[in-house]
């Protein structure tokens, strides 16, 4: 029982703030819109805590920005009020509260959903309940807003915020109540990077405030960064000071050490994701150690900040680039933020509720006429975000109420109706659209701003434009001020772009630190930020360093070559010394020395090899085996086994040539590596291996009969010229053939070349020399009877 008492219980707001019927905070009218505005900021942490009552925001300083977007709250709503096409026949009021930067979140929202009484009930269903404020606008930061939606929440009660860039707000079943008119963190990021890549620096300082903002924009901000050539030189977070700006001295000394950090490092580029209230201790930190020549890029939250705009001697410190949001100018709000006495429509007749606490700023108008100059001149960016919001609220309860040109029938609103109206609505406001997508966003773009000091102009100059749906930076201005000696661009790299057919080589983790190291050769590089050169094709070649390869050159032997003019003089000595054996052989052909085997090389080795064996018929064969030695003489023996050995020559080659038919095929030249050589076959070394086996042995043959008759008589010295012939020929054939298996350069073809001419001689002049000696020279002793009578003795002694 004791239960059900207490969930029928109310609960009762005590207001301890008299009533102010000139406050700028309150503005009767038959619905009344909320507004959650920071008017003063310089408090921070659990500090109010310790106490169990409401913080006073006015003790501390008046945020300018957080007043104007206050005043264009008032501005809206009066707008509307005089409008007789939107709305006609009713009126808007609003209760606006400051939010006192994050810490007086809770009641504000309470003071909105009770009723005109104070008291909100605990009920079990509110579809039929109706809160004191129909929609409320606000507040700034993200932290606040996750504070307020998860009360507003619970009552469907539609929530706008105008500067809340906060990516986890696109989570509807978190956030089901929730809209915003300023495009997400993510596009602040990403306009933030390409700005970065624009300027091709690669090397930055990323600047975080120790709060929820800077912890989830910092963390935002490296994940987009993956896939991009960016690089973080370092991170630190900035200490947030506590009530009236108190910095501790540990606080202290963090922001020297950080400032002294920045100093030392090579980036020149600082990225600051903060709100506002973390950076007037940095830069003054920044201005007293003298920091010159950096590009500090700002987030949305304090972009277009005209106080730290206004810190004396900021400018010294480098180039200020932000994110802003569009500049669309409302005509009128300039002279209305500077009026002191609001002219709001009549009240109506229900009862008016005094203001709460925190609806009070005596100093806020003559602080924003202070600076009214400055926010002229800089356009209104963020007070839009306001305006359009205002405006938004309008249009859902113009379609709610079903309103036509006449009147509007003024039902009850419950927020869960008027929530659904906001999701669909879709005008024209100053030329823009205004809509939400599926997320709750708008399609509102983003500025890049630069900061100026020249009097008179816009302290903002619009640089850049970001467009969130085609994600791209556009329209960059090319007379840009850079504040450095020379009006450059600073440079901001870890390490200088490489030259064409360099590589960069990494250094530590960064991949934006590297050294560049020469391709070698054989490889090239012509594209820059590649960390692996590229071989080159096949018939291509390139020097060390080289961007390109060339083809490679063609190499033959040419007449005018040493090593061609060597192995031509030992062709035609040979050919000559051949030509003479033939006429010396031709002359006597009817003498016992003469040869008819001389058709080819390897009819030749077949007939030294028939001979070498003829030698050992002739002096053992004939004695031991008489028989053999007659069928021998008979059937013609010497040239059956040369025919014989010819044919197999014949075969073998013929076979080669069918299964490998010659191709075209190109080398590289071992000894020069920018030219090649061609070749009929491509299976060279293969080739000269088969054709040169047959030789070979033929060749061990002839040594070995040669061999056996090593016991012949003196004067009979024909078996020692076989050896010395064919051990010529063994020795340089398998030279050759070990050469060949080892090197393929140009070199191969004159040693082939050498090699044969060579044989050639050994044969011409170890084997037929000395016979064309005998011939020339001992006529008596190329005899048959001089023969036959060796012969003779030779026999006769053995036995």
């Amino acid at each position: 029982m004791g239960t059900t008492v207490f969930w029928m219980l109310p609960l009762l707001l005590v207001m301890p703030v008299e009533v102010r019927e000139s406050s700028d905070f309150h503005l009767a009218g038959d619905y009344l819109l909320g507004g959650l505005f920071t008017l003063h900021a310089n408090i921070k942490g659990i500090a109010h805590l310790n106490y169990m009552q409401v913080p006073r925001c006015k003790d501390y300083d008046v945020k300018v920005l957080g007043y104007n977007l206050m005043q264009a709250m008032r501005f809206a709503v009066e707008e509307i009020n005089n409008d007789s096409r939107l709305l006609p026949g009713v009126s808007l009021g609003y209760e606006m509260v400051d939010v006192c930067y994050v810490t007086n979140n809770i009641q504000p929202v309470l003071y909105f959903l009770a009723k005109e009484n104070f008291n909100l009930p605990i009920q079990q269903d509110y579809s039929s309940y109706e809160p004191r404020v129909v929609a409320v606008i606000g507040p700034d930061t993200s932290e606040s807003v996750v504070t307020v939606s998860n009360f507003l929440s619970l009552f469907l009660l539609p929530q706008i915020t105008y500067s809340a860039v906060s990516d986890e707000f696109r989570d509807n079943s978190r956030f089901p109540a929730l809209f915003r008119t300023i495009p997400s963190g993510e596009h602040q990021i990403k306009a933030m990077i390409q700005l970065i890549t624009y300027f091709h620096w690669n090397w930055v300082i990323v600047i975080a405030s120790s709060d929820d903002y800077g912890r989830e924009n910092s963390q935002l901000f490296n994940e987009k960064l993956k896939g991009e050539k960016i690089c973080v030189a370092f991170q630190e977070s900035l200490p947030v000071p506590l009530g009236n700006k108190t910095l501790m001295p540990a606080e202290k000394r963090r922001l020297e050490a950080i400032v002294d950090k920045i100093q030392n490092s090579s980036a020149k580029v600082v990225v600051v994701l903060s709100l506002d209230l973390a950076l007037y201790d940095f830069f003054e930190e920044a201005i007293s150690q003298n920091v010159t020549g950096y590009v500090w890029i700002a987030s949305e939250s304090w972009s277009i900040d005209p106080v730290i705009h206004g810190i004396s001697r900021i400018q010294q410190i480098g180039t200020f680039l932000g994110i802003s949001t569009q500049n669309i100018p409302i005509p009128g709000f300039s002279d209305f933020r500077v009026r002191q006495t609001p002219t709001g429509r009549p009240e109506t007749d229900k009862k008016h509720s005094g203001p709460t606490c925190n609806q009070e700023c005596d100093t806020c108008p003559d602080t924003l006429k202070s600076y009214n100059a400055i926010l002229t001149h800089s356009g209104d960016r963020v007070a839009y975000n306001v305006y359009s919001a205002v405006y938004t609220v309008a249009h859902a309860l113009h379609r709610l109420l079903g309103c036509n040109a006449i009147g509007c029938a003024k039902d009850t609103v419950y927020p869960w109706k008027l929530l659904q109206e906001i999701r669909k609505v879709n005008f024209t406001l100053l030329g823009h659209r205004i809509y939400f997508d599926k997320n709750g966003d708008p399609p509102m773009g983003l500025e890049i701003i630069q900061w100026q000091w020249d009097t008179g102009h816009d302290p903002f100059k619009r640089i850049a434009f970001y467009n969130p749906a085609q994600q791209y930076l556009s329209n960059v201005a090319t007379n840009i001020s850079w504040n450095t000696p020379n009006n450059s661009a600073p440079f901001s790299v870890c390490s200088n772009s490489c030259q064409l057919g360099q590589r960069k080589k990494p250094m530590g983790l960064h991949i934006c630190c590297f050294e560049c190291i020469n391709c070698p050769a054989g490889t090239y590089l012509n594209q820059s930020g590649d960390f692996e050169c590229q071989p080159c094709p096949p018939h291509e070649w390139s020097n060390e360093g080289e961007a390109h390869c060339f083809r490679r050159r063609l190499r033959f032997l040419e007449w005018r070559e040493p090593a061609t003019l060597a192995v031509a003089l030992l062709a035609g000595l040979g050919f000559l010394g051949t030509l003479g054996a033939l006429g010396v052989f031709c002359a006597d052909c009817w003498t016992p020395v003469s040869v008819l085997f001389n058709l080819c090389f390897t009819l030749c080795m077949a007939c030294i090899t028939v001979r070498s064996f003829q030698i050992v018929c002739v002096f053992k064969m004939a004695r031991r085996l008489p028989r053999a030695y007659s069928c021998w003489l008979r059937y013609r023996g010497p040239y059956a086994s040369a025919g014989l050995l010819t044919l197999l020559k014949a075969a073998v080659v013929a076979a080669h040539v069918l299964l490998t038919p010659a191709g075209l095929t190109v080398r590289h030249d071992p000894d020069d590596a920018r030219a090649m050589t061609l070749n009929c076959n491509g299976h060279y070394g293969r080739a000269l291996l088969l054709n040169t086996g047959l030789d070979l042995a033929l060749c061990v043959l002839a040594f070995g009969f040669a061999y056996l008759g090593r016991e012949l008589p003196t004067s009979y010295s024909e078996a020692k010229f076989i050896t010395l012939s064919v051990t010529f020929y063994f020795v340089s054939s398998v030279f050759l053939c070990t050469f060949v298996s080892v090197y393929q350069g140009v070199l191969v073809t004159i040693f082939d070349m050498a090699v044969t001419v060579v044989n050639l001689l050994g044969i011409s002049v170890g084997y037929f020399g000395p016979k064309c000696y005998l011939i020339l020279f001992c006529p008596e002793r190329n005899t048959a009877a001089y023969f036959n009578g060796v012969i003779q003795g030779y026999t006769m002694r053995k036995e």
